[in-house]
């Protein structure tokens, strides 16, 4: 039986063939955890932002409501241009 050989990605996540590896190259296990570390940081800070507006903090632009989805997006981007 011949043996296969198996290499890893930066994670150690084994890559045996090109079927472990999306289109752009990048390691799938991997962009399944990223995935689902965004899932999670998003439905995260949409709970905060339901939690402000359950206790009446309303956000505004411009004196304009926002919905509990446009803040969750403002949020994100300010979180991922602050601590890059």
């Amino acid at each position: 039986m011949p043996d296969i050989t198996t290499t890893r990605c930066p994670q150690g996540h084994g890559i045996t063939s090109s079927a472990d590896r999306g289109t752009n190259g990048y390691c799938r296990e991997c962009k399944r955890h990223d995935d689902r570390e965004r899932r999670l940081h998003t439905k995260a800070t949409l709970d905060v932002v339901r939690a402000f507006e359950s206790v009446g903090v309303q956000f505004q632009r411009n004196g304009v409501p926002e919905s509990p989805a446009a803040v969750v997006r403002q949020l994100i981007a300010t979180d991922v241009e602050t601590f890059k």
